[in-house]
């Protein structure tokens, strides 16, 4: 049973617990919390704006995916030339080759003990200083006794004392060098250790995350769009996406939606009201539209839908030319949108020559 409350200490304040930014929660109850809000917010943003950049190139496979092992190749496309080490960690975590199973509990359990690993490895870099420092002044005083040896009157009984001296100098050094290679065997050792749990947690961490994303995708608890699938995604593999969503919704978000995002969606929105036939009628619908929607010369502030006509009409050349590279790959009236607008911005960003703009012109 418990005890009685004690009514002297019922009122009386509660201290306030140190927090860390790296570690906000590291004592009191409950499993302590290893990833921030800033680090939150951070990783947040940075795939809102990747996900905008990109959304027209994995927000079609996402929404058809069937299996969470079909992910990696469903995001592949995030990636420039499959160099995933300039992408965040969620991105780099998701992308990862050789995912085995892992659950949130060895999850969990490989980093804490990667983390005590760390903390191992962390007292014996401490250890192997220590040791160098002693080594050093045992050399030190080796040095000393070997060039100003201290000879008294006798000298035969001087040189007894100077070899005798030398020895327990030597003797001093001999065991500090080798308390040293232990120090440094033992780093070695534990470094080994750290890798392989390092190699074996990041293979979890791949599977964990993608099993995550597919139970986000597959709750349809939410809009699929770059905000909400950023907010999902941010805390991964720390966390599941519950619990990032929930932490980062909160968020302040100061940047709004992208020009690639506008133009992603003014095309999604009147391709799919009425499906053009043709490549030439698509030209034509898009053409009338973007014209219809273009802001005044005088006008201030822009609705997002005329921001994107206008962005869709100063790059009118290069959405042509997306249009007929686009055209023949849809298998699907609806899918049409989504190709034209990953072509749209490939087109902008790739540099294209004279002939080209040329024919893009004509």
């Amino acid at each position: 049973m418990r005890g009685p409350i004690d009514t002297k200490n019922e009122n009386r304040p509660k201290r306030a617990r140190a927090t860390c930014p790296s570690h906000p929660r590291t004592s009191g109850r409950g499993r302590r919390e290893t990833i921030s809000d800033e680090e939150l917010s951070l990783r947040r943003n940075a795939l809102v704006m990747l996900f905008e950049f990109k959304w027209g190139e994995v927000a079609w496979k996402l929404q058809h995916v069937k299996r969470a092992d079909s992910l990696q190749v469903c995001l592949a496309d995030l990636s420039t030339a499959g160099d995933i080490a300039a992408l965040g960690p969620v991105v780099q975590c998701l992308l990862r080759d050789g995912a085995r199973e892992g659950t949130r509990k060895r999850v969990r359990e490989s980093q804490d003990a990667y983390f005590n690993l760390q903390d191992e490895q962390s007292a014996a870099q401490d250890g192997i200083t220590l040791e160098l420092d002693r080594l050093t002044e045992a050399l030190v005083a080796f040095r000393e006794a070997r060039s100003k040896p201290r000879i008294p009157k006798s000298r035969k009984s001087g040189r007894n004392q100077h070899a005798n001296l030398l020895r327990r100098v030597r003797h001093v050094v001999r065991d500090r060098k080798s308390t040293y290679k232990q120090r440094i065997a033992l780093w070695n050792l534990l470094e080994a250790k750290r890798r392989n749990l390092q190699d074996e947690m990041q293979k979890q961490e791949a599977a964990f995350a993608r099993n995550e994303l597919f139970r986000f995708l597959r709750s349809k608890k939410y809009k699929l769009n770059p905000r909400n699938l950023a907010n999902a995604l941010a805390g991964l593999p720390i966390i599941g996406w519950r619990q990032s969503f929930r932490r980062c919704k909160p968020l302040p978000y100061v940047c709004g939606p992208s020009i690639h995002f506008l133009s992603f969606r003014f095309l999604t929105k009147f391709l799919t009201r009425s499906i053009p036939n043709s490549q030439a009628e698509a030209e034509r619908v898009l053409r009338d539209l973007i014209t219809r929607f273009l802001p005044k010369k005088n006008s201030r502030h822009l609705s997002e839908t005329k921001r994107a006509a206008a962005h869709l009409n100063e790059n009118w050349e290069l959405l042509r030319k997306a249009i007929r590279d686009s055209w023949p790959c849809a298998s699907q009236s609806r899918e049409i949108p989504y190709i034209l607008s990953a072509v749209f911005v490939r087109n902008q960003f790739r540099k294209h020559s004279a002939l080209e703009n040329l024919l893009a012109s004509s």
